[in-house]
Formats: structure tokens, C-alpha cells, sequence
């Protein structure tokens, strides 16, 4: 019993890696003439940093997460124009395979969507309040304002509490406020 138990665990282990699994028994070769212990450990050494076991175990892991997102390579229909979400797909198996943070694989993921959240609430807040101020435009992580002088304190407080306070995390965001006439004035 003893000696099946690194056969168990090796299969186990290789069940992740779709077709690989299959090609396993070569590996349990090394069984019969090496430490189990050492066998065991240099499997798993093989399955997390080898190619192609490292793709295919990030490829089986991102998968509950792609269709969690709704991943598709295309809309549904044959001509898609040219959809790129495969970008995307690659990135997700690639974080997974380097072993990226959790945290950070979900934050650089959400980010997108707590400046959305941000905008949403710091319109409203604007328009409540009759500053005068417009949003423009987005711009990456940054948003661009017409702000009338005499309201620029109240819109920089709309905006800095409206981007801060856009999800609750456990680490806070920062949110840095410029002004001017023009954009490079404002980032200068």
C-alpha cells in the first residue's frame, strides 16, 4: 500500500495537465529505481516550470475563471471583425502560470471597473451639488474635469472622495488631483 501511494499522487497531480496525463507512466518508471520522496518532488518541480506542463496546468487552472468572466474567442457569429479578447485569455494563463498574487491578479483585473464605479458616482455628485463642472473624458487611469474656478476646492474633494471611495479594499487608493488650463499645464 505504502508503495502505491506515490503512483497515486503522481497520476493525481498530472490530472491537471490534460493530455499529458497520459505520458505519466514514464515518469513512474523513475519510481522503481529512485527515492519515491525524490521522484515525488522532482514531478512537481517538472509540472511547475516546465514547458509544456506549466502551460497546460495554467490553461486547466484559468479555465473556471475564463468561464466565470464569460471568456469567448468570439461574439457567437463568424464575422466578429477582428475580436481580440484572446490578449486577455493569454494574460490570465500567463499570471497563473508565473503564480501571481491573488490580490494582484484580481486588482489588475478590476481596475477597469472601480474607475467606472468612480465616475458614476462622482457625475451624480457633481450634479447635486451645482458645481458647474463637467466630466470630459477618460483617459486610462485619469479623468479630465472643466471645473470653473470658483468651484475647483469643491470638485477636487467630489473627485478625490468619489475615487478613494469607489470599493471598499483593504488596502486604500490614492488618488492624486491636478489643475490647470490645459493638460500639460495640469501634468506639469
Amino acid at each position: 500500500m505504502q508503495s502505491q501511494l506515490p503512483v497515486c499522487l503522481v497520476r493525481q497531480l498530472s490530472l491537471p495537465a490534460g493530455p499529458i496525463r497520459r505520458r505519466f507512466e514514464a515518469h513512474l518508471a523513475e519510481l522503481e529505481t529512485d527515492d519515491p520522496d525524490e521522484v515525488w518532488e522532482r514531478w512537481i518541480e517538472r509540472l511547475f516550470s516546465e514547458e509544456p506542463y506549466r502551460t497546460r496546468h495554467a490553461e486547466r487552472m484559468a479555465s473556471p475563471w475564463l468561464d466565470q468572466a464569460r471568456y469567448a474567442d468570439t461574439n457567437g457569429i463568424h464575422m466578429d471583425a477582428g475580436r481580440q479578447m484572446w490578449l486577455w485569455r493569454d494574460w490570465v494563463i500567463e499570471a497563473i502560470a508565473d503564480d501571481m498574487p491573488y490580490d494582484d491578479f484580481v486588482r489588475l483585473q478590476l481596475a477597469a471597473d472601480l474607475i467606472k464605479q468612480a465616475m458614476i458616482r462622482i457625475q451624480g455628485d457633481l450634479e447635486k451639488t451645482g458645481t458647474g463642472a463637467m466630466m470630459l473624458l477618460q483617459v486610462h487611469d485619469e479623468l479630465v474635469l472643466e471645473v470653473p474656478r470658483s468651484s475647483l476646492d469643491q470638485a477636487v474633494r467630489i473627485v478625490t472622495e468619489g475615487m478613494e471611495g469607489a470599493m471598499a479594499l483593504k488596502v486604500p487608493l490614492v488618488v492624486d488631483v491636478h489643475s490647470g488650463s490645459n493638460w500639460a499645464e495640469a501634468h506639469g
